[in-house]
């Protein structure tokens, strides 16, 4: 059961690193409107991230398989997702911004 879960646990991390680092890709190309709520979702998944890391079977240490192949990993695609989100909020110019 541990070994189930902890693989559910490593898919549902590399899910949502991708989710997050795809979404920033389409505002970046102007394919979805940037809106700052954004920035409040990427910002609260690092820290629900390292949150579910604690829900592991066994609390285990940290240093484990789990942190090397997909927490470590993942919350660093989410922080670095947020970084070029908040960049790209402060150097866009709004006019250019499509209505919606």
């Amino acid at each position: 059961v541990s070994r189930g879960w902890t693989l559910a646990m490593m898919a549902i991390y590399w899910a949502l690193a991708i989710l997050a680092a795809c979404i920033t890709y389409m505002v970046v190309r102007r394919r979805r409107p940037m809106e700052t709520r954004l920035l409040a979702w990427l910002s609260a998944m690092v820290f629900a991230l390292v949150a579910l890391r604690t829900a592991a079977p066994g609390a285990p240490p940290v240093g484990t398989f789990l942190d090397y192949y997909a927490m470590f990993e993942s919350v660093g695609i989410v922080a670095a997702s947020l970084v070029v989100l908040m960049i790209f909020y402060l150097v866009d110019d709004p006019s250019e911004r499509r209505p919606g």
